[in-house]
């Protein structure tokens, strides 16, 4: 009787520690790939951010819509911008809006 109770008790915290290290082991693995995700979106956002800046390609654009004089240029710049951000979402399928924001 007794050494059944007592091969109960290790069996029992065998599987106890098993259960509990792979819990660990899903818990880090999930951990790790959410953090690889979210530096993935991050680097996508910065990336969008980097070419809507006045630096970047779009925003380049845009202060050339805004210096535009002439009706048909700023047409054929709206035309270019509004390509420019549907390139950008194309290719970042995870966002959804990309616009500027004047107030």
């Amino acid at each position: 009787m007794c050494c059944c109770f007592l091969m109960v008790i290790v069996s029992y915290n065998a599987i106890y520690r098993i259960q509990e290290d792979k819990i660990k082991t899903v818990m880090s693995f999930d951990l790790q790939q959410q953090s690889a995700k979210l530096a993935q979106k991050y680097a996508n956002l910065l990336q969008i951010t980097q070419q809507m800046a006045p630096e970047g390609n779009v925003g380049s654009l845009v202060e050339e819509y805004f210096a535009a004089k002439e009706s048909y240029n700023r047409l054929v710049l709206s035309r270019s911008i509004a390509s420019s951000i549907g390139l950008i979402t194309f290719s970042n399928s995870d966002v959804e809006l990309v616009t500027y924001y004047y107030p």
